[in-house]
């Protein structure tokens, strides 16, 4: 409540975005520690176990924290930064799956971890799949274009056919430099860093012999799914082949995914490219 009525806008989202990376930090050090080869080999087991129990703990509290952080973010509309960065912790997902694959380890020291990032990730994902969140723009370096400030007539055709917010139009020396940006970049990594962590969660939520899924990851995976379907068809196609998890015995219960994959077919058969060629 505080935090809504500070008048500084700015401030608040300045606060919160360094909270947020701190507590991340201290996750990602704290996980780090688990997953690093070095440690397990230096330190006896019984010192070992004590020093991953206590790091394992710690993470469990960090998350929480992160978790609240989200939510508030979220709430204010200022997660902007905080997407963006959860998005490139691919060595954070990593080293989370190591933990999450090691049962014993997770069920005994941590036993609320998955459920944690299941509901961070979703927290943030949903937004932006709602547009609650407007991701960072990020330029696409593969379609940085250099124009000369007497080729107008390309500049001005290339405006006529996208979104003029795609752009990015930059004075540089002589010349012109005109960047392609694209916030699809950030919604796609954000789906490639996690989607692994999720088909991880959701194995240890669903055993194999039952066809319950845990309503944290079942929001997930529709999340996933309805942002896979915004991005560029080649992009879908890669991440879509991740998402063949996702179905279960019974049809009715992976709708979702099949809603995902009739998309992808309508718009690959109207890309005239083809599901290899992609946007420009």
């Amino acid at each position: 409540m505080l935090l809504k009525d500070y008048p500084s806008r700015d401030c608040v989202h300045k606060v919160l975005d360094e909270a947020f990376l701190s507590r991340l930090d201290t996750v990602k050090e704290l996980l780090g520690k688990y997953a690093s080869p070095d440690f397990r080999i230096a330190v006896d087991s019984d010192e070992r176990e004590a020093i991953q129990k206590l790091n394992l703990h710690s993470a469990v509290l960090n998350v929480k924290h992160l978790l609240w952080l989200i939510e508030r973010m979220v709430d204010m509309r200022v997660a902007d930064n905080a997407v963006k960065l959860w998005s490139e912790q691919v060595a954070l997902a990593a080293d989370l799956q190591k933990l999450l694959n090691d049962a014993d380890m997770w069920r005994n020291m941590a036993p609320g971890l998955p459920m944690l990032v299941t509901r961070c990730t979703l927290r943030l994902a949903h937004s932006v799949m709602i547009g609650e969140t407007l991701v960072p723009r990020q330029v696409n370096r593969k379609l940085l274009l250099q124009i000369s400030v007497g080729s107008n007539k390309i500049m001005h055709s290339m405006v006529k056919t996208r979104p003029s917010n795609w752009f990015e139009l930059l004075v540089n020396g002589d010349g012109l430099r005109f960047s392609l940006v694209r916030s699809e970049v950030v919604r796609m990594k954000l789906v490639k860093s996690w989607l692994p962590v999720l088909n991880v969660c959701r194995d240890i939520a669903q055993p194999m012999h039952s066809g319950y899924k845990s309503s944290n990851c079942q929001e997930l995976e529709e999340t996933f799914l309805k942002i896979i379907s915004t991005l560029s068809v080649p992009d879908a196609q890669e991440l879509l082949q991740q998402c063949l998890g996702f179905s279960t015995r019974n049809v009715d219960d992976c709708q979702h995914l099949v809603t995902a994959f009739k998309t992808w077919f309508r718009r690959a058969s109207r890309d005239p490219q083809g599901p290899q060629g992609g946007e420009d």
